[in-house]
């Protein structure tokens, strides 16, 4: 018995409406080639359209995270919008251009905070007086130094409040205050011209 299906005529038209129909739909399944580029690569990541009023916290969770973990200084900050803080508008714009959705993001390395944008909110007079009897930043002959009010001079002149408050981790100022100081006064001694001699 001969099956219905395959004995019907096609006319023309209809098999040129057919081989149209599976041309289109090998062409949507072929792969791309060196000029196209694919909306998503194989993790399943798609490119993003980054603006200074896109949402961070989409790619940026371990930094959305700190802002409710009460062991970060994000936490006290958390009514602050990202880019109060990473105003930076061209380099933060340089580096998303090539930025995927579903990727993993470790840090904010590439952009910095200058003093400045703290000093906007935290009055300077008031952080010396708060910390004028704090000793984070002794060193090994007892000298102890107010981290709030240095001495002037042009190595102090280029740290910043981010060198020893960081935001987005459980790292605390008592111990980067030190370790900062220890980067230039390596002998743990700060007082001057004991090391080298002018």
């Amino acid at each position: 018995m001969k099956s219905r299906y395959f004995n019907v005529k096609i006319g023309l038209p209809a098999t040129v409406v057919l081989l149209v129909a599976v041309i289109a739909f090998g062409a949507g399944c072929a792969k791309p080639t060196a000029n196209q580029s694919p909306q998503s690569s194989d993790q399943g990541t798609v490119a993003v359209e980054w603006s200074m009023q896109s949402d961070c916290t989409v790619c940026h969770s371990d930094q959305a995270a700190s802002m409710s973990n009460s062991q970060c200084l994000a936490s006290k900050h958390s009514q602050v919008a990202c880019t109060t803080c990473h105003a930076d508008e061209s380099t933060l714009s340089d580096v998303h251009k090539d930025a995927k959705s579903g990727s993993t993001v470790t840090s904010l390395s590439k952009t910095t905070v200058p003093s400045s944008v703290c000093l906007s909110c935290h009055d300077k007079t008031q952080l010396i007086a708060a910390t004028a009897n704090v000793t984070v930043c002794t060193d090994s002959q007892g000298k102890t130094v107010n981290p709030h009010d240095l001495p002037v001079n042009d190595k102090h002149a280029t740290i910043n409040c981010t060198d020893c408050h960081k935001m987005h981790t459980t790292d605390s100022a008592d111990t980067l205050a030190p370790n900062l100081c220890l980067s230039c006064h390596h002998k743990d001694v700060y007082e001057c011209g004991t090391c080298h001699q002018v």
